[in-house]
């Protein structure tokens, strides 16, 4: 995880090589990227349709506190392809948080 200004993060994508070309899912107020919850057994029509607008993620609790992944207003989030080579392994993602102006970058290798 790092801070940067906006253009330094702008640089930091076009000089990567593992997002070149890539484009990147777009979070707003109105698609966000939250935590999963547990679902609740009855919705309104309109929570549900709600529900299915939003992006979730499963947060581990080994995530240091400082890894917060959440989205509520405005970020994008690159796919980092695995290696096609490697049938599939090391892929990764690259979550931009252009509120805070802070990337999350998650890399696995297996």
């Amino acid at each position: 995880m790092f801070r940067a200004t906006p253009e330094d993060i702008e640089k930091f994508i076009a000089k990567s090589p593992s997002l070149k070309g890539a484009t990147p899912e777009i979070f707003d107020s109105e698609h966000m990227h939250l935590p999963y919850q547990k679902e609740e057994e009855y919705y309104t029509d309109e929570e549900l349709e709600n529900r299915y607008k939003q992006k979730y993620f499963f947060p581990s609790h080994m995530d240091p506190k400082w890894y917060d992944l959440t989205i509520k207003v405005k970020g994008r989030k690159y796919g980092i392809p695995g290696d096609p080579n490697e049938e599939g392994h090391n892929w990764g993602s690259v979550l931009i948080n252009d509120e805070t102006d802070t990337v999350y970058i998650s890399v696995i290798w297996s």
